[in-house]
């Protein structure tokens, strides 16, 4: 091998001391829903702080240490200026990512919004079609209905709402420099590729706590929380995102007669109301001339086909 080739260092894991704490936090955040973390990441937000801080001071101390050697005779070596910001960083992006994942950001809902609201939707919906994992969507979109999935885990449990980092994402708008630094909700993203993100900033000063009708949502057509395509999202009314609750689970009836002409009749009434957008349903055949029992209340193809 070369000389001079040098293999840059692996990234050193976290001690198992640094892993129970963030265990530990799991354990007490879970079962707080995520709007009532807020005192978690103000907290989190000091300590991030201070370790930035350390992490600087630690630097320039190690800058002004000069380098000596093991002699000065020719072939000796070097000995390095010591690394004392390693552990710090450790620390504090390990921490970072954990609470992140537990919906305690640094930065909050209408931080993440300010950062991509404005964000070119054209561009937005490429990227989000770069994250789309066929294996998820497979696993969690059992109505077929074309929802895009990744792997990334719910960090919201009950709703299945899920994140993406643009931490290190290059901020795509005109006259902009840097990162985007933020982590959104797949769903906020979804409403900017939309063409809502003007209403999406709207939606977010509400975020959190208890909402009247009239305040405004994003709200999946799909009924998947998980879903980030932006077809299956609108803005609109709370009220109105709180009735799409009727038709979670409705299907849409096709029926195709002995030519094979059909009508579908869809039940959602939704559509008669603000953005005129019903519900997106899974369909059920029904042939002229065919018999069919129900199958059971949930599923997606409530009849069954017995004879003609």
């Amino acid at each position: 091998m070369d000389e001079q080739e040098q293999i840059p260092a692996a990234t050193p894991a976290p001690p198992q001391i640094l892993q129970d704490l963030v265990d530990n936090l799991r354990r007490v955040l879970l079962p707080i829903p995520v709007h009532l973390r807020g005192p978690v990441a103000q907290f989190w937000g000091v300590v991030r702080n201070t370790l930035t801080s350390l992490i600087a001071e630690n630097e320039r101390l190690i800058e002004n240490i000069p380098v000596h050697t093991t002699g000065g005779r020719p072939g000796t070596e070097e000995i390095p200026r010591p690394d004392t910001t390693e552990s710090t960083q450790i620390i504090r992006d390990t921490l970072d990512g954990a609470l992140a994942d537990l919906g305690v950001g640094v930065e909050s809902t209408s931080a993440a919004v300010e950062a991509i609201w404005d964000i070119d939707r054209d561009w937005m919906r490429r990227w989000l079609m770069e994250k789309r994992s066929g294996i998820a969507e497979a696993a969690h979109d059992p109505k077929r209905l074309g929802c895009w999935i990744s792997g990334n885990a719910p960090h919201d449990p009950p709703k299945s709402y899920v994140k993406f980092n643009m931490r290190n994402t290059g901020d795509p708008r005109p006259g902009k420099t840097g990162t985007l630094n933020v982590q959104p909700f797949s769903h906020q993203l979804a409403a900017v590729a939309a063409g809502f993100g003007a209403e999406l900033r709207m939606a977010s000063k509400t975020a959190g706590g208890a909402k009247n009708a009239g305040d405004l949502d994003i709200s999946h057509l799909c009924h998947n929380g998980r879903c980030f395509n932006p077809d299956h999202v609108v803005v609109e009314s709370h009220g109105l995102n709180d009735k799409r609750n009727e038709c979670t689970a409705a299907s849409a009836v096709r029926f195709v007669g002995r030519d094979g002409s059909s009508a579908v009749y869809h039940p959602c009434q939704h559509g008669r109301q603000e953005r005129m957008r019903v519900c997106l349903l899974p369909e059920v055949r029904i042939d002229a001339g065919a018999y069919y029992q129900a199958t059971g209340a949930g599923s997606c193809e409530p009849v069954e086909r017995l004879s003609e």
